[in-house]
């Protein structure tokens, strides 16, 4: 039966979930439903708090440059033109992941979901 909102319903089965996410008893199993508002939620905050941490990383190394480089350079041995390439190429990979990963399925379920409301039959009153 399809559920009240007219958006498909994925079940996961997700230990612990029970708390934040609706679930069905079915006898003894506790089955778990995820809407495709609660992933687009989900893709949402982790694009937000991806993207806040990569926003911090970017004005961190931007101003704090130099005590960043300190404290690695304590840690390990690296010069400083070798610090900030790599430093440069961590970035731009975290960056090209919360793309990839969080961004890019999140506008993909909003892109679904539009679509879902703007085929749902009109009410014939």
């Amino acid at each position: 039966m399809p559920p009240a909102n007219g958006h498909p319903e994925i079940k996961l089965a997700l230990p612990g979930a029970s708390d934040y996410i609706p679930s069905l008893g079915v006898g003894n199993k506790r089955e778990t439903i995820m809407s495709i508002n609660v992933i687009r939620a989900f893709f949402k905050w982790c694009t937000i708090i991806n993207g806040g941490l990569l926003i911090l990383w970017s004005v961190l190394l931007r101003y704090a440059g130099d005590w960043v480089f300190g404290m690695h350079s304590g840690w390990i041995p690296i010069t400083r033109d070798a610090f900030h390439s790599e430093i440069y190429l961590l970035l731009g990979f975290f960056k090209i992941i919360v793309i990839v990963f969080n961004l890019v399925p999140y506008l993909a379920l909003v892109i679904v979901g539009r679509g879902q409301t703007a085929n749902k039959p009109r009410d014939p009153s």
